[in-house]
């Protein structure tokens, strides 16, 4: 073969080979970069929660939690989730998907039968969205951060109790929720919303205290604050309370039972962690006639009734048995 040609064949030959080379290569990255494709999108699924079940777990929480601790505006709060359902749970605020997976975390905890799995994403995709705007410096995230404590105490989890509840004590203090706002004109949900959000916070704050045997970081001399009032949030609005059926007892009341007896405790635990040495028992003595007090001032329907010294049957349904569930949760 003449050199020319010869030449010309090997050029022909390696041109050959450089393209099968890099058609290889461009198949190959094609390759992984489908395999990839597939394994976030079976991560995303396998991370995502059924809209059912959260729908589920809402409901739970309004039923069984809210009355107790009204840290959120019911309305404003189903509009948050209706937002969430609406766009398929693909929202990139962070205080919604922080409020719509504690809540469901929370109500989840109460559950029988708790869908463990479910709960871990859950869990993991509110702590993501909450780490992100923990230090924000607003009312939104300190409702998170109260919902939080709520969950971490219902878990155990002590170490995140601490962590939160400094937290969400600092905010509280920054907005001044502890305090009366005097000039200050608020509307009237607005100045509803914060009483709630911080006597929840308050009662969230002895209860874990006395769990984790330490004084309360909230201190009563420093709490000008009066309680909300005996209203449901679905009748409050920015300009003022709507009309409210008189011969139906509030959710509220409920809340406003447990935050009486919480400040109750918080003297106790006073009482218990003072850096006074000497024990008075007048002072204890004292304390437990308010307990007494409490006792005959709970609303009627807060009361637990017995039929012939038993029980009624429906009795873990009834206000009275959940409210003391939620003391002893709070309180083990």
């Amino acid at each position: 073969m003449e050199p020319a040609k010869l030449v010309s064949t090997q050029l022909s030959a390696e041109t050959s080979v450089h393209d099968l080379s890099s058609t290889g290569e461009q198949e190959a990255r094609s390759l992984r970069h489908d395999r990839l494709s597939k394994n976030r999108t079976l991560e995303q699924h396998q991370e995502s929660l059924d809209l059912q079940f959260i729908q589920d777990r809402f409901a739970i929480f309004f039923e069984q939690w809210a009355p107790f601790f009204p840290v959120l505006h019911e309305p404003t709060a189903f509009g948050t989730y209706r937002e969430f359902v609406n766009g398929s749970g693909n929202t990139k605020n962070k205080h919604t998907l922080a409020q719509i997976y504690l809540i469901v975390d929370i109500a989840g905890q109460s559950c029988q039968s708790p869908d463990l799995q479910q709960h871990s994403i859950c869990k993991k995709k509110w702590q993501e969205a909450l780490n992100a705007i923990a230090f924000d410096k607003d009312v939104l995230t300190l409702q998170c951060l109260t919902l939080a404590i709520l969950c971490c105490i219902i878990s155990g989890d002590d170490h995140q109790i601490g962590y939160y509840k400094h937290i969400a004590i600092d905010l509280s203090n920054y907005l001044g929720l502890h305090k009366k706002q005097g000039d200050i004109r608020l509307d009237c949900l607005t100045n509803e919303t914060r009483k709630r959000i911080f006597w929840t916070l308050y009662t969230l704050d002895c209860f874990s205290a006395s769990r984790l045997k330490t004084s309360m970081l909230l201190k009563d001399t420093e709490i000008t604050i009066d309680y909300p009032g005996d209203i449901d949030g679905e009748h409050i609005t920015q300009h003022g309370y709507l009309n409210t059926p008189s011969w139906k007892p509030s959710r509220i009341s409920c809340a406003l039972a447990l935050f009486r007896a919480a400040r109750v405790l918080a003297k106790a635990l006073d009482e218990r962690y003072s850096d006074v040495d000497e024990f008075i028992s007048e002072r204890m003595t004292a304390i437990e006639g308010e307990l007494d007090a409490w006792l005959i001032q709970i609303p009627r329907h807060l009361e637990l009734e017995f039929i012939q010294d038993k029980c009624p049957q429906d009795v873990e349904n009834s206000r009275p048995w959940l409210l003391v569930g939620q003391a002893s949760i709070l309180n083990c």
